[in-house]
């Protein structure tokens, strides 16, 4: 199974439209079988950056495009509306023996990560149903700080929590 990761697209201003189309067309190449974006889709979570962020995945040919939502994806309303364009921001996979589970880090209005209780919850029920798949978990945060980054503050608030539930379910 050839997987395709991105993150952090930031349509609106900012967005860098000629760098991502041809990373589109590098990606296209490559013909994965899965491509999953970690969010951050926008820049302020407004409906005109989300319209633009879906018209550009749009382009990415895979069989599975998985979309999950990042904090600046949950700015303003927009954790209102990353589910009218692309679901729920928290999704099971399944593809042969590969179960791909997106969580939703993101909360309104706030740049930290959180998984909470009740998603981890989720998490588990979802991980004894796929015990005998190959796992992927994919969020927009981190877990752990990225050496020479500077990124300790992205880190989810309850990294440990889930840390020890991935260690536990394998």
């Amino acid at each position: 199974m050839l997987l395709v990761h991105l993150s952090d697209l930031h349509c609106g201003p900012k967005f860098k439209e000629e760098t991502f189309l041809e990373a589109i067309d590098e990606i296209n190449a490559l013909n994965p079988d899965v491509v999953i974006v970690t969010g951050d889709l926008t820049e302020d979570g407004l409906i005109g950056e989300f319209k633009e962020a879906k018209r550009y995945l749009a382009l990415i040919k895979c069989k599975h495009l998985i979309v999950g939502s990042g904090n600046h994806d949950a700015r303003t309303t927009g954790y209102l509306l990353f589910p009218k364009f692309f679901g729920n921001p928290s999704s099971v996979t399944k593809i042969d023996e590969v179960a791909i589970i997106m969580l939703n880090s993101s909360r309104p209005d706030r740049d930290d990560g959180e998984i909470g209780y009740n998603q981890g919850l989720w998490m588990k029920n979802q991980l004894e149903n796929c015990k005998d798949a190959f796992k992927i978990i994919a969020l927009h945060h981190h877990l752990i700080p990225v050496p020479d980054t500077g990124m300790e503050r992205n880190i989810v608030s309850d990294a440990g929590d889930l840390l020890w539930t991935l260690t536990r379910y394998g």
